[in-house]
């Protein structure tokens, strides 16, 4: 519930966290969090959660000026490897910083 959790944990708790990376998971509500830098990753073909989730958090933040959204065309619910193992996404995050 990896993905699921980091969601719930920035909506919970924004004052704790400067940035968040759910990997293939989503919630309802997520629009308090335009101001809140998120990169959200999902894979296209992830039959274990479907990519609706993020997709959903990706129309309800797709105003926001720091959301970014990548879903992996090919890769289903295994990603988290790419993930974390891209450079890109370490550079990014810390690049934040808490507001």
């Amino acid at each position: 519930m990896g993905g699921f959790g980091t969601w719930h944990f920035l909506k919970e708790e924004p004052k704790i966290f400067a940035a968040g990376i759910p990997i293939a998971g989503g919630a309802s509500g997520v629009g308090k969090l335009k101001s809140m830098p998120i990169w959200s990753f999902h894979g296209a073909k992830d039959t274990v959660v479907k990519p609706e989730y993020a997709r959903n958090c990706a129309e309800e933040l797709k105003r926001s000026k720091v959301f970014k959204y990548t879903e992996f065309p090919e890769a289903g619910h295994g990603i988290s490897g790419d993930v974390t193992s891209d450079v890109k996404v370490h550079e990014w995050l810390f690049e934040q910083a808490k507001k």
